[in-house]
């Protein structure tokens, strides 16, 4: 792939829409492929994991996510970087538990090559006014 083409917008939305499918499906092979070592994720919580750290929360299967839908994507590419918005309708169970919740994701990819990956991340949960 040309170098102006990776840091194109339909390939920063393309790298986004794989990554929330293999949220979705807790595809950690595909996680581990899209996310850098260095990753730094602010959990809604306000917890700050590791990429280490974020794989091992989908690998336990602490929740499996039932739902996933995406809509409103923002996004600004300057030099290597691409940063992607993105808000998100989830629900998923925990134990006994479902949760539903609506979020607003912020990523910043970064061409690594003729590759992106995230290199941080945050959630916030969406809440009415």
């Amino acid at each position: 792939m040309e170098n102006s083409a990776i840091l194109s917008a339909p390939n920063v939305l393309a790298h986004e829409r794989a990554l929330l499918d293999a949220m979705s499906n807790h595809d950690t092979d595909k996680l581990n492929e899209l996310i850098h070592d260095g990753l730094v994720y602010v959990h809604p919580t306000g917890q700050v994991l590791t990429k280490k750290m974020y794989l091992q929360s989908y690998k336990a299967k602490h929740f499996a996510i039932e739902r996933l839908s995406s809509t409103d994507f923002y996004y600004n590419i300057v030099d290597d970087v691409a940063t992607v918005s993105v808000y998100v309708k989830m629900s998923w169970s925990m134990v006994r538990d479902e949760v539903k919740g609506r979020f607003r994701y912020m990523r910043t990819w970064k061409k690594f090559g003729n590759c992106l990956k995230v290199v941080s991340s945050s959630c916030v949960e969406v809440r009415d006014l």
